[in-house]
C-alpha cells in the first residue's frame, strides 16, 4: 500500500511526532517523568488524565507548526470534481 501525500495527515503528523522527540533525550525524559506522574504506575490509562500531560500537548500542538501537512500546503482554494 502506497501512502500518498496527503492522504493520512494524522499518520504523518504522529510520525513526525514521535521522530522529533526521539531526536533529543531530554525530550525523551521529560516526557516519561510526566506520564509516570500522572499516571503513577497504573496500569490503565484514563481519558481523564491525559489532560494532565501538557508536555504532551506542546509535542502536539508544535508537530503541525514544523511539519505542516500537504493537504494544508496546497495552493489554491479547493476545487469540485
Amino acid at each position: 500500500m502506497h501512502l500518498q501525500l496527503g492522504k493520512f495527515p494524522t499518520v504523518v503528523s504522529i510520525d513526525w511526532a514521535m521522530l522529533e522527540t526521539m531526536r533529543n533525550l531530554e525530550r525523551i525524559r521529560k516526557a516519561q517523568a510526566e506520564a509516570r506522574k500522572v499516571f503513577n504506575e497504573k496500569q490503565r490509562v484514563d481519558e481523564e488524565e491525559l489532560v494532565q500531560l501538557k508536555f504532551l500537548e506542546m509535542v502536539i500542538k508544535e508537530t503541525p507548526r514544523l511539519h505542516p501537512s500537504a493537504a494544508f500546503a496546497a495552493e489554491g482554494e479547493p476545487r469540485e470534481v
